[in-house]
């Protein structure tokens, strides 16, 4: 049983990093993009990201502590979401915000070699968007790790449908904004392959742990479903704070109108709505995503 479990379990992450990682690096790498289709693209992502968090993630973390008989009321779901939130906040204002590290040109190659990873490590750090996306990928792990030491077939297939169902948005996301960030393009990469692999190692640590010792923790799953949406909200408003003004600033400017202050202020409106309805879109996509789920 065991053996077969792994099988399965195995082919199931590797269709996962694979599904994440094309998912993520395609709207950077596979298609070429405008200034003005990007800054669509993503005001289109948030609109998933604040999707997922509220369609997806958050009715996950219920719904296994449903199952469980745990005593849901407005505190005991409340809690981990606010604690998710607190979290992510002081890490954005206590490591994220930090000036960078300065190296001075090293004199070795195994020194450059550790500049090189001191640096990739910094950008992470100071990434709120992904140091918020690896918590959640990494309680996705723990989710699918732990329906797998489970003998219930049925709950397997749920977590798995239910994971791939919004790590394509999630991912998609990802490589969005981080590219409208303006980050290096190998950075980037470093990145998403971080939250393409995040997911399958903490699967299988759950897996393996679970397996020696023989036992369930759809409480504490559940508890960490709730936790990671507050972490996945935190990012939303992170994003949404951080691109607001520029993206309306940029689609404003490429949208043109150079004839007087009435005309700009008609574009504005019309690249506000636009915004606007893009956005929606964004957020559509994991409603019906989740209706596919159920």
């Amino acid at each position: 049983m065991f053996v077969t479990k792994s099988v399965e379990l195995l082919a199931v992450t590797l269709v996962m990093t694979a599904t994440t990682f094309v998912s993520s690096i395609a709207p950077i790498k596979l298609f070429t993009l405008s200034s003005t289709s990007l800054t669509y693209l993503t005001v289109f992502s948030i609109g998933m990201l604040v999707g997922t968090a509220l369609l997806i993630v958050l009715p996950e973390g219920i719904e296994l502590l449903n199952e469980v008989k745990y005593n849901l009321t407005s505190f005991t779901v409340g809690l981990p979401i606010l604690v998710g939130f607190v979290l992510m906040f002081t890490i954005d204002k206590v490591i994220s915000r930090k000036d960078e590290v300065s190296y001075t040109t090293p004199e070795t190659t195994s020194s450059f070699h550790q500049a090189k990873v001191a640096s990739t490590l910094n950008s992470v750090l100071q990434s709120s968007i992904t140091l918020g996306l690896l918590v959640h990928a990494g309680v996705d792990g723990i989710s699918l790790g732990s329906s797998f030491a489970d003998e219930d077939s049925t709950l397997q297939f749920v977590m798995v449908i239910a994971l791939i169902v919004h790590k394509i948005p999630t991912a998609f996301s990802l490589g969005t904004i981080l590219s409208k960030e303006g980050l290096e393009d190998k950075l980037v990469l470093v990145h998403l392959v971080l939250f393409a692999v995040m997911t399958p190692v903490m699967t299988w640590i759950t897996f393996t742990i679970l397996g020696l010792f023989n036992t369930s923790i759809q409480l504490l799953t559940g508890e960490l479903l709730l936790f990671s949406s507050g972490t996945f909200l935190y990012v939303v408003f992170h994003v949404i704070n951080e691109f607001e003004d520029s993206l309306f600033e940029e689609n404003s400017s490429s949208a043109g109108g150079s004839s007087g202050s009435e005309s700009n202020t008609f574009v504005d409106e019309q690249t506000k709505k636009k915004n606007v309805f893009v956005g929606i879109v964004g957020l559509v996509i994991p409603l019906l995503l989740s209706l596919v789920k159920e």
